[in-house]
């Protein structure tokens, strides 16, 4: 796994947060809190899902994530539906699967695709979503802090001036909810499929080891 796929993503994700960094009048616009509304009916029907979420990979997922799962269950609101202080337009899905990269013969490093789930909130969801989904788990300990502490240069260098190390750092480790969030509410209701097993495990995996590395729950 090259380590320039991290370096790349994580320029592409500040171009994107810096230029409307705690931009209010974004709130203005009506569709920008659809996912709000869209996510508090996903969250009154949570724990539904995570019965179905456990007991479809019981023999899957290790022991130690299905106990952070039910831990989850109870605090999900404090994650999903809570205004952030820090804000941006965000991707909300930027993972592999949405990207290309060395697109045009390799004139341009990497184009984000599926731009369906845009929205308003802490801009740290959207790195430590490509983190936790895409970044194999036996390098993360290794790379992520370099790969946030680039972000953080280079959202500074778009111009988001006062987004401060220590708050980039704090939304990158809160920001692993979403990860887990997305692998127990999209599996529970999509038809189940062998590729889409393996590609929740991989998402649900890697965000729930982020998150307990992290004490992601402590910061709900």
């Amino acid at each position: 796994f090259p380590r320039r796929v991290g370096i790349v993503t994580s320029l592409q994700a500040a171009a994107l947060h810096a230029p409307h960094f705690r931009d209010e009048s974004l709130w203005s616009i009506d569709w920008m809190d659809i996912r709000y509304r869209v996510l508090g009916r996903a969250c009154d029907n949570f724990s539904q899902y995570v019965e179905i979420f456990l007991e479809r990979y019981a023999d899957m997922l290790e022991p130690e994530y299905q106990r952070l799962v039910t831990q989850f269950a109870p605090v999900v609101r404090e994650f999903v539906l809570k205004k952030p202080e820090r804000f941006s337009l965000v991707h909300a899905d930027l993972r592999l699967d949405n990207m290309l990269f060395d697109a045009k013969g390799g004139e341009v490093p990497v184009v984000i695709l599926d731009w369906q789930s845009v929205a308003l909130e802490n801009p740290g969801i959207d790195f430590s979503y490509f983190i936790g989904t895409s970044y194999p788990m036996d390098l993360r300990s290794r790379d992520e802090r370099e790969l946030v502490q680039y972000y953080h240069e280079q959202v500074q260098s778009f111009g988001a001036r006062d987004y401060a190390w220590d708050d980039v750092w704090h939304d990158y480790r809160r920001g692993a909810w979403l990860g887990l969030f997305t692998a127990i509410f999209a599996s529970a209701v999509t038809k189940r499929t062998d590729r889409g097993d393996q590609m929740f495990m991989r998402m649900a995996r890697g965000s729930a080891a982020q998150m307990v590395e992290h004490d992601t729950l402590s910061l709900a």
